[in-house]
């Protein structure tokens, strides 16, 4: 198989880690906060809830996210108190780890500002669809799959994030659309590995976007990429999607590859307000 051949940008990104010079933004200090908090087996909702009422946008986000159609909460909840109560320390716990790194990224350059929201919000989508279907299976942690999803793209962000400061790719969307296509999974995961984030999310963004890979991974990698699937059926996805029959990831999930079966759709209502 032959190597593919790498855009200028691509290359430039490449000697800039190999030279120690491609510097990601430090955790955001109020995630680092929460993730040691809910490592703590004395912290209580009071606690991790006066942690996140420290920053008034993560908590707007907490909030927004215990009322999506995905948590299914019976009655419109105002509180972050109430939402961590709903959600459970550990969910809300590493909803707040993966939300909070939102802030960690933020650019000049309007327009690739306005990119990065967009990225922001098709990773929402995406971590909504990966809650209901692990609802649905079972047999993962739905606060995993949550904050997986939440990280799967984060590559993508580091990468407009260094565009922002490098001349010619802050001129170029197509530039930009190149880098992410090639690199945002080498970046993703260095970014959880420099972030020390735990061990099963390591390699999870380099092999989300494998979709007809038959190399064995995670739950959390099939989950995701099922979700994403979902999230393609009403939107437009920054990825190419091959037809799902050919996405082993259903058939690991016991899930038709079929949009339109009943399966499908309901889960498709369920996080599709």
């Amino acid at each position: 198989m032959s190597t593919p051949v790498l855009s200028s940008g691509t290359m430039r990104l490449v000697k800039k880690i190999e030279n120690g010079d491609f510097i990601l933004p430090g955790i955001p200090e109020v995630s680092e906060k929460i993730r040691k908090a809910v490592k703590d087996d004395n912290v209580n909702v009071a606690d991790l809830s006066s942690l996140i009422e420290q920053d008034p946008v993560l908590s707007a986000r907490i909030v927004s996210m215990v009322n999506s159609p995905a948590m299914r909460t019976p009655v419109k909840i105002n509180s972050v108190k109430s939402a961590v109560s709903r959600m459970g320390l550990s969910f809300a716990g590493n909803a707040a780890i993966g939300l909070a790194m939102e802030q960690a990224f933020k650019a000049i350059n309007p327009v690739i500002s306005k990119e990065m929201n967009h990225h922001w919000f098709y990773t929402n989508l995406v971590a909504n669809a990966a809650i209901v279907i692990a609802k649905s299976i079972k047999s993962v942690p739905v606060e995993e799959v949550m904050l997986a999803a939440l990280l799967h793209h984060i590559g993508a962000l580091a990468l407009l994030k260094y565009a922002d400061s490098d001349e010619e790719l802050s001129r170029s969307v197509d530039e930009r659309k190149q880098i992410i296509s090639e690199a945002s999974g080498m970046v993703g995961d260095f970014a959880i590995c420099v972030w020390d984030l735990p061990e099963q999310y390591s390699s999870l963004a380099r092999d989300i976007h494998d979709f007809e890979g038959v190399k064995d991974v995670s739950m959390l990698v099939h989950v995701i990429r099922v979700a994403i699937c979902l999230v393609g059926l009403n939107y437009k996805v920054p990825v190419p999607l091959p037809e799902w029959m050919n996405i082993p990831s259903f058939q690991v999930l016991g899930l038709p590859a079929d949009s339109d079966s009943p399966e499908i759709q309901e889960l498709l209502a369920e996080f599709v307000d």
